[in-house]
């Protein structure tokens, strides 16, 4: 009975209400759980891009909460999208992590699968922060052919140093008492609804609902007292974004909450944390001379901005060869001028690794001297020009015993000749 009463709350929504001031979801959490690497991506049962990124969203709950569910309704559209397709594995690939065995999480790249939970990572294992990881027990065998090796600072800790799953719990705050994690129960929903993380990699990047939820009918609690609860777990190239909505049981019997993406009414609450906008791409200009001479040490400047995080570096080109990275403002690069025409430009990069290249600017570098005016009406001619064998040089109104240096460069703007010549 307790089973049917709670499945009829979630489908309806008529008996939630909130009789305290407290807010129970104090936040939603995003976690970059792991980038794949080129190793990763050559060996995956499932096409996995170089640069994907598996993101952990957890509902981060003052002690005493339960998570009851994760929902879409008529006046709220659960969602969770991609600008490019999500990586599901091909062979073991599950839309719930309940049903992907323990001993599975060593083959091949399983264990950055999409899918959604409440509370599992994989059947009869909780997945926690990375940080909440004390790493004592790695459960997540490092395969030896090297995939989920890779240590970039851009995932925070390394997979064999702390893998963000545990089954031993010290203090057990479940109602459970086998101590193992709620199994997801889907609720005015199928298997099929969730078909964008099937065993079919790339297969879809969106998933919305606005008559179905994902839910523990037993209420489910974090497995350490910071009482966070994994709410999925999605493996994506492409910027990822969500809208939930999510009801909460709290510490009083039969008294719940419910926290809306968007347009709260009555007893709903919001907060922002429930909404992941698409990450913006940062922006970036180049100023630089349009000519120089050749030696002439020049600044390169960028001007870089990003609406909805920071600027991590940006790196400068000449002709498309990098000349240097700077990671802080101003962003600004010399560079020593060669003979000839060249194209100059730059890559700015946010906290999100989005990137956008500058506008290409173009600056000629001539040798220096060839036509340089001494006095008002003193000029050079040099013929032929350019030379290869040899070549006659005419110096027009020289002033007597005036001195004249000549050199010669290459080029590529390097000192052939040099002498010095008197009328």
């Amino acid at each position: 009975m307790k089973k049917i009463t709670l499945i009829i709350g979630l489908v309806a929504f008529s008996t939630i209400v909130r009789s305290q001031t407290e807010n129970g979801l104090e936040k939603i959490i995003v976690e970059k759980y792991y980038v794949s690497n080129a190793v990763d991506a050559a060996g995956s049962k499932g096409i996995l891009p170089v640069g994907s990124v598996t993101y952990r969203v957890y509902a981060d709950m003052l002690p005493g909460y339960k998570f009851q569910a994760m929902y879409g309704n008529s006046n709220h559209t659960l969602k969770l999208a991609s600008t490019t397709s999500f990586f599901n594995h091909s062979l073991r690939g599950q839309t719930t992590p309940d049903q992907i065995l323990s001993d599975n999480l060593i083959d091949n790249t399983v264990a950055l699968d999409s899918w959604f939970s409440v509370g599992a990572a994989a059947n009869e294992l909780f997945g926690v922060l990375k940080t909440e990881d004390d790493g004592v027990k790695n459960l997540l065998p490092i395969s030896s052919n090297g995939m989920l090796k890779n240590t970039t600072p851009l995932m925070g800790i390394a997979l064999n140093v702390q893998d963000g799953i545990i089954n031993d719990i010290p203090e057990l705050p479940l109602t459970k008492t086998s101590g193992f994690p709620e199994t997801v129960t889907l609720v005015g929903l199928s298997q099929n609804d969730l078909g964008v993380f099937k065993a079919t990699s790339q297969k879809g990047n969106s998933f919305t609902t606005n008559s179905g939820a994902i839910s523990a009918l037993d209420g489910a609690q974090g497995p350490t007292p910071e009482n966070r609860i994994l709410l999925g777990q999605f493996t994506t190239e492409g910027d990822f974004s969500f809208e939930l909505n999510i009801q909460i049981g709290t510490p009083t019997p039969g008294i719940t909450q419910s926290y809306v993406a968007r347009n709260p009414t009555g007893n709903e609450i919001s907060i922002p944390s429930l909404i992941l906008a698409p990450n913006i791409s940062p922006s970036i200009t180049i100023s630089a001379p349009s000519t120089a001479n050749v030696s002439d040490v020049i600044t390169i400047a960028a001007t870089a901005s990003d609406l909805d995080g920071s600027i991590s570096q940006v790196e400068f080109f000449v002709d498309n060869v990098s000349i240097g990275i700077v990671a802080t403002s101003p962003y600004t690069l010399n560079w020593t001028a060669l003979s000839g025409s060249h194209t100059i430009k730059a890559i700015a990069k946010d906290n999100q690794g989005s990137m956008t290249t500058s506008s290409i600017s173009t600056i000629e570098v001539q040798l220096v001297g060839l036509n340089e005016l001494t006095t008002s009406n003193f000029s050079v001619n040099v013929s032929p020009n350019p030379a290869k064998d040899f070549v006659t040089i005419n110096m027009i109104n020289l002033q007597n015993n005036q001195n004249a240096i000549v050199s010669i460069f290459d080029f590529k703007g390097s000192l052939i000749s040099s002498t010095t010549t008197s009328v």
